[in-house]
């Protein structure tokens, strides 16, 4: 019996031994711990502001934040109803979701407020609806407080007579960039004008090429007739049975010269038309008979449908000859 008893106060003696303030920190823990534990299952809002005193038109940051469960919808307010008349939004962030646990979730909004009024401003509790399907649970936020910041004005010195503008001279380093720019301004224009100058006088001094005129050589109405009819005489088409072709040929050639030689259009017209021409006033009988004797016979030929013997359209050939040559433009008058 004695060696137990000894036994049990020896162990009594190193429980003693034990230093209180471990057995307080690990109190300490436990409590807190087990604290962190039981808040983050809880749903809880909160409002934070950087400073509760402000000067007027001073600005701080409201911050306002919720932590809820993940299958929980938070319902975020309406800032501008909830700080009218006491607050001013100068700006408003984006709302934060952060992951707390697998189960909990943090979202967290900030906004950028100025004071501009005197009085306490007081933001009382705002109840934030959480929803879960037709489930809706609301918690609370905490009160905040805004105390304004009077400053002391002393209406004897600080107060005094409003002084009119005072003229100040400008001085050097303000009018020296203004003359600079007048002078580029200047030169530039001067420098365009030379440049001017010299394309004019470069132009100038350009020789003009004077391109000769090609001289129109007129042949006269006489020689193509009768280089037409020598072709005829040559080839000895008088000695056709196509009486019609022959002298309609022979007509053509006759045609284009009285059109050549005086200028009327033969071509277009009928015999009776070129023997009543003014022309004609100007001709020897003995030609007229001869081209009354060629048209005649054309015409013969080709309204009667008669036909020509040989002798007749060689005869007609030698007479369209005769009269080309008898009436054919002296050369003097041809300049």
């Amino acid at each position: 019996m004695m060696r137990e008893v000894r036994s049990l106060s020896c162990k009594n003696q190193e429980a003693r031994l034990i230093p209180k303030w471990v057995l307080l920190l690990g109190s300490c823990f436990l409590l807190l711990f087990s604290g962190s534990i039981t808040a983050q299952s809880l749903d809880i809002a909160e409002l934070k502001i950087d400073t509760n005193y402000l000067k007027l038109g001073q600005q701080t940051v409201l911050k306002f934040s919720i932590s809820c469960k993940k299958e929980r919808i938070p319902i975020l307010p309406d800032w501008k109803t909830v700080l009218d008349g006491k607050l001013d939004i100068i700006s408003l962030g984006d709302a934060d979701t952060i992951a707390i646990t697998e189960n909990q979730l943090k979202i967290r909004q900030e906004l950028v407020v100025a004071k501009f009024n005197e009085d306490t401003t007081v933001i009382d509790s705002l109840w934030i609806p959480l929803t879960k399907r037709r489930d809706t649970v609301f918690i609370a936020t905490n009160q905040l407080k805004i105390y304004p910041i009077l400053e002391n004005v002393e209406l004897d010195k600080d107060f005094r007579d409003i002084k009119s503008p005072v003229d100040i001279p400008l001085a050097w380093t303000e009018i020296v960039p203004y003359i600079a720019l007048f002078i580029g301004i200047l030169l530039l224009v001067l420098v365009i004008w030379i440049i001017y100058k010299i394309i004019k006088r470069s132009r100038k001094k350009k020789q003009v090429v004077i391109v000769p005129e090609v001289p129109v050589i007129i042949i006269p109405a006489d020689i193509i007739a009768l280089e037409k009819l020598a072709k005829l005489k040559a080839e000895e088409k008088w000695f056709t049975t196509d009486s019609k072709g022959y002298i309609t040929e022979l007509t053509d050639i006759l045609r284009e010269y009285i059109f050549n030689r005086w200028g009327f259009d033969a071509q277009e017209s009928t015999s009776e038309e070129i023997l009543a021409a003014d022309f004609i006033l100007t001709m020897d009988h003995s030609h007229l008979d001869k081209l009354k004797e060629i048209l005649g016979t054309a015409d013969f030929v080709k309204f009667a449908k008669a036909n020509t013997g040989t002798d007749e359209n060689k005869r007609m050939l030698e007479s369209a000859i005769f009269f080309v040559e008898m009436t054919k433009q002296p050369r003097e008058e041809n300049g």
